[in-house]
């Protein structure tokens, strides 16, 4: 992990269907936000976080790979001209791929731990602070988690009244505020929410928030996705696949063992082959992994003592072999462009961010009445009576 960096994952092949209004004949990764296609974003972050540009050879070589559905997107990028190096895949559009099919599909392209973004995620959260967070802790997943609300209380064009947001529920460790315990959705609970005893015996004490926003950025060990090859019933990162992987680290350790007493070598290839294998079978450990586990109580605190050692070792979990955190975002400002209210909640932002000379004189030939921070795209003209809004 250390020596050989990171590879970047911008997953850009969701068919945009919560907002269907504006993607039933555009890929939502094309989607102008202040003038710029919403794919610009996730990768100017990533240049922002030291990857590999084509004119900065002495930056740390990191890989970014692209997947998207659209034959358009590669028009997009190379008009963008980004100093990044950029390796695109292509999903067939018949094909329904959720975004673990995704990562399954490029497998063979990842040659170290993982950091998946979401193409419809806009912060001005600096990616490096994540990276090295993850490189101090060492854990299996780190998520992004965002308290910053965003207004969704804007009329949204053509419609009346507001946006139904989906909520995720996500729960915080009280002893250890980093430690990721629970992840899931609203909406896969009716009116109670079930918790292992397993769970409750090693974190008797959480927090659990449904304002919280998962900002769909994950830092991932390479070896969960060996795990993802096998299971190909698992076709969601944040439905099916991260929520499982929180849960295992209350999970007692169970390897597949085979027998070695039977020689049988169709019996042997059939045990080897089976799809069912558990998630432990897949883990790689080293030293250097071992060391930073025993010292991980103290990486969040600047007081390196006995003491805070032994107070914070029972909540580290230090038999789970297993580790989810959470990087909690407090400023600035992060917003999901998944929906129609946060697309133009990302606009309005955006906007703001911007410079005056970024901005495009309007031709018109009488004055115009605008309720709203709006621009537009080259070569554009307003008419007579018209009404921004």
């Amino acid at each position: 992990m250390f020596g050989n960096g990171l590879t970047g994952v911008v997953l850009s092949a969701g068919k945009g269907s919560r907002m269907a209004e504006l993607t039933a004949n555009w890929p939502k990764g094309l989607l102008p936000v202040a003038n710029k296609p919403l794919i610009y974003y996730p990768l100017e972050a990533l240049i922002k976080a030291g990857f590999q540009g084509m004119s900065s050879p002495h930056i740390v070589s990191y890989h970014v790979i692209y997947v998207l559905t659209y034959y358009l997107m590669n028009k997009a990028l190379n008009e963008l001209k980004l100093d990044i190096r950029i390796d695109l895949v292509s999903i067939p559009y018949n094909r329904d791929f959720g975004t673990a099919d995704s990562l399954r599909l490029i497998k063979d392209k990842i040659k170290n731990d993982v950091l998946v973004l979401s193409c419809d995620t806009i912060t001005d959260f600096p990616l490096k602070r994540l990276i090295d967070f993850y490189r101090i802790h060492n854990p299996t997943l780190l998520a992004l988690i965002s308290s910053i609300p965003y207004n969704n209380e804007n009329s949204i064009p053509g419609r009346k009244g507001r946006e139904k947001i989906e909520k995720d529920l996500i729960g915080i460790d009280a002893q250890n505020g980093d430690r990721l315990v629970f992840m899931s959705s609203e909406a896969d609970f009716d009116e109670s929410v079930s918790f292992s005893v397993s769970m409750l015996k090693k974190c008797p004490q959480m927090t659990i928030k449904s304002n919280l926003l998962d900002a769909h950025i994950y830092l991932l060990k390479k070896w969960t996705l060996r795990y993802l090859e096998e299971n190909t019933q698992i076709s969601s990162l944040k439905g099916e696949f991260l929520p499982s992987l929180v849960r295992k680290q209350f999970r007692r350790e169970v390897k597949t063992t085979l027998n070695k007493t039977n020689t049988n070598p169709s019996s042997i290839i059939s045990m080897s082959a089976l799809p069912h294998r558990q998630i432990f079978d897949f883990i790689e450990t080293n030293d250097i992994e071992l060391g930073l586990r025993r010292l991980e109580p103290n990486m969040a605190s600047d007081d390196l003592n006995a003491e805070s050692l032994i107070h914070q070792m029972p909540n580290s979990y230090p038999e789970s072999k297993i580790t989810c955190f959470a990087y909690r975002l407090d400023e600035g400002y992060c917003v999901r462009a998944n929906t129609v209210s946060g697309y133009c909640e990302a606009n309005r932002i955006q906007l703001r961010q911007m410079n005056a000379s970024d901005r495009k004189t309007v031709k018109h030939q009488n004055s115009i009445k605008s309720q709203v921070d709006a621009i537009t795209g080259n070569v554009k003209a307003i008419g007579e009576k018209c009404l921004i809004k």
